[in-house]
């Protein structure tokens, strides 16, 4: 239904911008996001999935991840690179893990981790890695 959108016109390019597009679902095609540099203040990377689903920060010696603002159904990436040799990322309590398979950094500098970030019910979020991307 469209009736969201008020008159459709089919030769019209409608524009959706944050993250409630649910007047246009089911989508057909692709769909891409901005990528949100995140810097890290005083040992934290804060990570506001309400800013949108793609991320791109680094990692050094000891790095917070600090999650909020989580929607259940919402999958957001993060680019991560490390910085130094052997750097430590931690997570707020609301990110999940697989037991025994942690994410643990890349172990050189200027390596690339692919972190995804998924939740079903808006309270926690569940993080699976991809490292050493080449």
């Amino acid at each position: 239904s469209y009736a969201a959108l008020g008159s459709y016109d089919p030769n019209t390019l409608y524009v959706v911008s944050g993250s409630t597009a649910s007047t246009l679902s089911p989508y057909t095609g692709s769909i891409r996001g901005n990528i949100t540099d995140v810097a890290e203040v005083a040992g934290d990377v804060a990570l506001d999935f309400s800013l949108g689903n793609f991320f791109s920060s680094s990692v050094d010696g000891a790095t917070n991840f600090v999650v909020s603002n989580i929607e259940p159904g919402q999958t957001v990436l993060v680019r991560v690179n490390t910085t130094q040799a052997l750097a430590v990322a931690t997570f707020s309590s609301n990110v999940l893990q697989p037991v025994g398979n942690e994410y643990t950094a890349s172990v050189g500098i200027n390596e690339v981790d692919i972190l995804t970030f998924t939740s079903f019910d808006g309270t926690n979020t569940n993080l699976v890695a991809v490292n050493n991307l080449k």
